[in-house]
């Protein structure tokens, strides 16, 4: 993740020094004892964010937009998708700690947003370069029905 500054399992990228940096669930700055002797220098746990998505191209037609539409940004509520039972999914997306940005292993925690919880979106929800010309990232929809988005089934769901 040392280039990327992406991790796809959930995890973050932690950085050990300038030169080496590894997708983690968590990070303690210092020495990691689990690291080979010769390997073991101190890790900064500085947190690599994903380097910035290259603009999303402009529809030829922009008809197919005209009653469905994603949020123009990226809050730190925890995503719709991280519910369980929503969606056809095999597990809910991960959401992490506010406190401490570690990913949650239970994911009925509530909301930081209106739920008094603890539960956030990861820092590696945000937006991603896959290459030159391809960028990804989660979204928010508001769907009717009408367009073939019917709400909670479509959590998970790949759009273009």
């Amino acid at each position: 993740c040392q280039d990327s500054r992406c991790c796809t399992d959930g995890s973050m990228c932690f950085e050990k020094h300038a030169y080496y940096a590894q997708c983690r669930p968590s990070c303690t700055p210092g020495i990691h004892s689990e690291e080979e002797p010769e390997q073991q220098t101190p890790w900064s746990c500085q947190v690599l964010s994903p380097v910035a998505p290259t603009p999303a191209p402009v529809p030829v037609d922009p008809s197919w937009m005209t009653g469905t539409y994603t949020t123009g940004y990226w809050d730190c509520c925890k995503p719709s998708c991280s519910w369980p039972g929503k969606g056809k999914l095999r597990k809910p997306v991960l959401s992490c700690d506010a406190s401490t940005g570690n990913v949650l292993s239970d994911a009925n925690v509530a909301s930081v947003c209106g739920n008094g919880g603890t539960a956030t979106s990861c820092s590696s929800n945000q937006p991603f370069v896959v290459t030159s010309n391809l960028s990804m990232g989660f979204a928010a929809a508001a769907v009717s029905g009408s367009h073939g988005l019917t709400g909670e089934e479509n959590c998970g769901q790949c759009f273009e």
